[in-house]
Parts: C-alpha cells; sequence; structure tokens
C-alpha cells in the first residue's frame, strides 16, 4: 500500500491496483492498471473530474495544482491500513478551488471526495462529476464492452453511444 508524489503527479498502489495520476496539463487519470488480469484497463488519458457552471464545462486544463499532500492512517497496532492523496486544485477561468481527496486502503476500492469553495463574491453553483472514468477497456475489443456510466446517469448497454459534456 503506497502512494508516491511527485511535482509532476502521483502513483497510487496496493496488491490489487496502480493508478498513476498526471499533474502537468490538468488533472489526469493516465493509467489504471487491474493487476488481477494484469493489464493497464484504460485506452488513454481520462479526466480525473469534471466541473459545470451554468450549463457550460469548465476546462480541466485551468485547473492548477496548489498543494498536495498524504496522510497514513494506521490501526491500533500501528500498521498503516490507508492512505490519502489530497489534492488541491485552483481554477483560472472560474472563482473556485476545488479539493480531490482520493483514499486507498488494502481492497480493491478507491474512495474518491471531491469539496468545491466558491472563491468569488457572487453566490454561483458548480457541479462536479468525479471521478470521470472514460477510455477504460475491459475485454481485449473497445469495442465489445459494456458498462455502467454514472454521468450519464444509466446503463449503457450495448447500444451505441457517445459522451459529450455541455
Amino acid at each position: 500500500l503506497s502512494i508516491n508524489v511527485s511535482g509532476q503527479g502521483a502513483v497510487l498502489e496496493n496488491r490489487y491496483l496502480k493508478c498513476t495520476l498526471s499533474f502537468a496539463d490538468g488533472p489526469l487519470i493516465s493509467e489504471l492498471v487491474n493487476k488481477f488480469v494484469k493489464s493497464n484497463i484504460m485506452d488513454g488519458g481520462s479526466r480525473m473530474f469534471k466541473v459545470f457552471h451554468s450549463g457550460n464545462r469548465i476546462r480541466n486544463e485551468s485547473f492548477r495544482l496548489i498543494d498536495s499532500s498524504v496522510k497514513n492512517v494506521k490501526n491500533s497496532a500501528g500498521v498503516v491500513d490507508s492512505s490519502i492523496l489530497k489534492t488541491t486544485w485552483q481554477c483560472a477561468q472560474a472563482p473556485l478551488t476545488l479539493v480531490l481527496s482520493i483514499k486507498l486502503d488494502n481492497t480493491p476500492d478507491m474512495k474518491w471526495n471531491v469539496d468545491i469553495t466558491n472563491t468569488g463574491s457572487d453566490e454561483e453553483i458548480y457541479a462536479v462529476a468525479c471521478p470521470l472514468l472514460e477510455h477504460i477497456r475491459i475485454g481485449q475489443q473497445v469495442s465489445d464492452d459494456e458498462f455502467f456510466y454514472p454521468l450519464e446517469s444509466g446503463m449503457c448497454g450495448s447500444l451505441d453511444y457517445e459522451l459529450r459534456g455541455y
């Protein structure tokens, strides 16, 4: 169980998965390795989150990392049970700060949490989708993959579809 942060990104890893994040050109998930099948299940980078304001998407490239930290949580025996990566992002396109926390433990799950703070003087409403898992490859042929996509609020099934952010 480890979370390693560098200036350009982070690697979260346990015995089930390895998730590589890139902070350089907007927040991206650049790799997601399923250790059970020993394969990167992403066919390309995926945005870590998507923020909306007044029906418009705020470009992820306008977010800049301003802080990151790792907190290790130990059990009563002093052994690390989980680690939490906390990243703070400042938006150049809108008056907001976004804090993204990712908790990794000794299970196959990661727990993602986002808090948005309006730093402007006007009352504004922002919406966020996180994590945004784009370009997932579940089987050998991407065209054969069928999965639930929560941003679209339903099962895509075996229908042809295209995800668009408005």
